[in-house]
C-alpha cells in the first residue's frame, strides 16, 4: 500500500501536480487510526463552534439568540435527550418555564429551536412555503414515500394540494356521511356482540368484572383496536375507494398488522438501521401496504380510463369521483390525456399551439398515486381512531369530586354520566327532527356532539408538535417583556401545538376551580355564546357570561395546524369522528375497565391497557331493564 502511494506521489510529481519526494510514504495502522481520529476530532471542533457561533451571535439586529439551558450536561451530552425520550412533555413545560417561548436545544445530536406561543406558531405556520418549509427527519420521509403530500414542496405540494382539495371539501364530505355511519354501524353491532376485538388476552382484559355493574354480562374487548378497526375500514372505502367485501377478514386483519409495523417506525429511536430495528420493518411493512393499494388501484385506473374513453366518444361529461383517490385517479388522467394532445400536436404541426395545462403541474404517475394513497391512509386513520378512543374514555370517566367536598359526603355519581345523558338528550331530538338517518343535515343540528369533538381535539390534538426549517433568519416574540428572538436560517423549528391550544388566551386566566379551566374537558365552553343569555343571573350564570364574552375573542384552536399545510381532511375527519358519537349515543352504552391508565405514546397517545372496556345495546344492562320494570 505504502509503495503504491509512493508510485502517485512520484507520478504526480513529475507531471507537476504537485512536489511531493518520490519516497514510499509511510502508512501503519496507528498513523492511519491517528489520522482518522484527527479527522473525526477536527469535524466535531468545526459542529461545536458552529453550534456557539449561532447561540451567541444574533442573526438579526436587536434581537438575541435563542436561549439555551445553562447544564453544560444538557448542552452537550445526551442528558436532554434521554429525558426527552422518557417525559418529554415535563421537559419541555420546565425548559420553557426556565428560557421562554423559544430555546434552543440539542436532540439525538441535532439542534432544535423550540417554538411556543400563539403569535409565534401561527406566524410560522402563515409562512410556509417562504419563510419556513416542512422539516421530516430521514426515517419519516422515507415511510411516508418522496411523492406523498406530506413530503412534497413548495409548488408540487400547492399543486397537489389544489388537486385534492374537491374531494376533502364541505360538498364531497357531506356525501360522504352516509357512507361513514353505515360503516359506523356494522361496527357498533360487532361491539355490542363482543367481536370488536377481544381483550381477554390483554393485561386486565379480564379484570372489573362485579355481579350487578352495568355491562356485567357483556365481553370486554380492547377499544383501541376496535376502533382501530373501525377507522382503517373507514380509510380503505371512503378514503381510497377500496371495497372492503373484497377483502377477507384475515386480510384486513394483515394489513392492519402491517399499518402498525409501518406507523412503529415513526416513534423516535426507531430509525436505527439494524436488521431489528424498527425502522427496517416499518419499511417492509411499507412495500407491503403499497402492495396492497396498488392491487386495487391499478383496476380502478383501467376502469376510469375505460370510463373516460366511453365519455368522450359519447361527448359527455362523466360524473366525479366519490372518493379521494378516485377523485386523484381522475387528476392523473387528465395529466395523462393533456400529455397525449401535446404530443400529437408537436407531431403534427410543429406550429401548433400548447394544449391546455393539466388540472395539476404535479405528474400524478402512479407510484406518486400510490404514495399519495399511503399518506391518506396515514392521516385519516390512526389519528381518527386515537381521538375516537380518547373521547370514550373521557365520556364515561367518573366525575371529579366538588373542591371542599370529601368522597364520603360526595352524591353517588349518576348513570349514565350528565354529559352522556344532555348527548343522548340531543340525539332523541334530532332523531326527532329529521329523522334517524345520520347525514350532514343531522350532524349539524347536534351542536353539543361537534363541541366534544373539538373539546377533544383542543385536550388531544393529533399532532402536538410539527417541524419546520427556516428558509431564512426569523424573529419570533421571546416571551418576556416584548423581547425578540432571532433564529437562523437552516434552523430546524419545533411548533408546540398542544401547548399553543392549552394556553389560548380565551380561557388561560381561569382558575383551578372554574369548570372552564384550560385542563378540564369541558365541551360548553364552545356553547356559553348561545346559552348565557339565558343564564338565571346566579354564580353560574355569570360565570357561563364570562366565558362567552371569551368566547367571542379570536382564539388559538389549531388542532389541524394552519397555513399552507393544514391538515387536507380535517373536515372528514370531524364528520367521521361526529357520525361515531351520534350512533354510539342512540344505540348504545358502555364503561371502560381502567379510566385512569396512563397514556403512552406509540407513536400517538394511547391508554397503556388498550383501552379495555365492555359495550352493550342501550337499554340492555341490568339497571336499565330494573329502571324499565319499576
Amino acid at each position: 500500500m505504502s509503495r503504491f502511494l509512493g508510485l502517485v506521489a512520484a507520478a504526480a510529481s513529475e507531471l507537476g501536480v504537485v512536489a511531493l519526494p518520490p519516497t514510499p510514504l509511510p502508512l501503519s495502522l496507528p498513523s492511519l487510526l491517528g489520522a482518522l481520529l484527527a479527522a473525526l476530532a477536527g469535524y466535531l471542533l468545526s459542529r461545536f463552534l458552529a453550534y456557539e457561533y449561532r447561540c451567541r451571535v444574533p442573526a438579526i439586529p436587536g434581537c438575541s439568540p435563542p436561549p439555551r439551558t445553562k447544564s453544560l450536561l444538557s448542552r452537550y451530552c445526551a442528558a436532554d435527550t434521554l429525558e426527552a425520550l422518557r417525559h418529554p412533555d415535563a421537559l419541555r413545560e420546565r425548559r420553557h418555564a426556565e428560557l421562554g417561548d423559544v430555546y434552543s436545544s440539542v436532540f439525538l445530536g441535532n439542534e432544535f429551536v423550540a417554538v411556543r406561543g400563539f403569535q409565534n406558531v401561527r406566524l410560522l405556520l402563515n409562512a410556509e412555503h417562504g419563510a419556513v418549509e416542512v422539516a421530516w427527519p430521514d426515517a419519516v420521509r422515507r415511510l411516508l414515500g418522496p411523492r406523498s403530500v406530506s413530503t412534497t414542496y413548495f409548488d408540487a405540494h400547492r399543486a397537489l394540494r389544489r388537486t385534492m382539495a374537491p374531494a376533502l371539501g364541505p360538498r364531497a364530505v357531506a356525501a360522504m356521511v352516509p357512507r361513514l355511519a353505515e360503516t359506523v354501524e356494522r361496527h357498533l353491532g360487532q361491539w355490542c356482540e363482543g367481536g370488536g376485538g377481544s381483550a381477554a388476552s390483554q393485561p386486565g382484559g379480564g379484570e372489573g368484572r362485579g355481579q350487578g355493574e352495568p355491562g356485567a354480562a357483556a365481553a370486554a374487548l380492547s377499544g383501541v383496536h376496535a376502533c382501530k378497526s373501525l377507522t382503517f375500514e373507514i380509510a380503505l372505502d371512503a378514503i381510497l375507494g377500496f371495497d372492503p367485501a373484497r377483502l377477507t377478514r384475515e386480510r384486513l386483519d394483515e394489513a392492519h398488522g402491517l399499518f402498525d409495523a409501518w406507523i412503529g417506525g415513526f416513534v423516535p429511536g426507531g430509525s436505527a438501521l439494524l436488521p431489528w430495528g424498527k425502522l427496517r420493518r416499518a419499511l417492509a411493512a411499507r412495500e407491503g401496504l403499497l402492495a396492497l393499494i396498488d392491487e386495487f388501484l391499478t383496476p380502478m385506473l383501467a376502469q376510469r380510463r375505460r370510463e373516460r374513453k366511453g365519455e368522450k366518444e359519447r361527448g359527455e361529461e362523466g360524473e366525479a369521483a366519490s372518493t379521494v383517490m378516485g377523485r386523484l385517479v381522475d387528476a392523473a388522467l387528465l395529466e395523462e390525456e393533456a400529455a397525449a394532445a401535446a404530443a400529437a400536436a408537436a407531431e403534427g404541426n410543429e406550429n401548433a399551439p400548447a394544449p391546455p395545462p393539466a388540472a395539476s403541474a404535479l405528474s400524478l404517475d402512479h407510484a406518486a398515486l400510490l404514495d399519495v394513497g399511503l399518506n391518506l391512509l396515514f392521516a385519516g386513520h390512526d389519528t381518527s381512531a386515537t381521538t375516537l378512543c380518547l373521547l370514550l374514555r373521557e365520556l364515561v370517566a367518573p366525575q371529579p369530586i366538588p373542591s371542599g367536598e370529601s368522597p364520603a359526603s360526595a352524591p353517588p355519581a349518576p348513570v349514565p354520566p350528565p354529559l352522556l345523558q344532555r348527548l343522548r338528550d340531543e340525539q332523541a331530538s334530532v332523531v326527532a327532527q329529521l329523522g334517524s338517518a345520520v347525514t350532514s343535515a343531522s350532524l349539524a343540528a347536534a351542536p353539543l356532539a361537534s363541541a366534544c369533538v373539538k373539546e377533544m381535539l383542543r385536550l388531544r390534538p393529533i399532532v402536538p408538535q410539527l417541524f419546520r426549517r427556516a428558509q431564512r433568519d426569523i424573529a419570533l416574540d421571546a416571551g418576556k417583556g416584548g423581547q425578540k428572538v432571532a433564529v437562523r436560517a437552516g434552523s430546524v423549528l419545533v411548533l408546540d401545538v398542544g401547548d399553543t391550544l392549552l394556553q389560548d388566551e380565551r380561557w388561560a386566566g381561569e382558575p383551578r376551580s372554574s369548570r372552564f379551566h384550560p385542563s378540564r374537558f369541558e365541551p360548553e365552553r364552545w356553547l356559553v355564546a348561545s346559552s348565557s343569555s339565558s343564564a338565571d343571573g346566579g354564580e353560574t350564570g355569570e360565570e357561563d357570561a364570562a366565558a362567552a364574552s371569551s368566547l367571542r375573542r379570536a382564539g388559538a384552536h389549531i388542532p389541524f395546524g394552519g397555513g399552507a399545510r393544514m391538515c387536507a381532511g380535517y373536515v372528514l375527519a370531524t364528520a367521521e369522528l361526529e357520525a361515531a358519537l351520534a350512533l354510539l349515543c342512540r344505540g348504545c352504552e358502555w364503561e371502560v375497565v381502567n379510566p385512569h391508565a396512563p397514556l403512552v405514546s406509540s407513536p400517538l397517545p394511547l391508554p397503556s391497557d388498550g383501552l379495555v372496556m365492555r359495550i352493550w345495546p342501550l337499554g340492555s344492562s341490568p339497571s336499565s331493564q330494573k329502571n324499565k320494570d319499576e
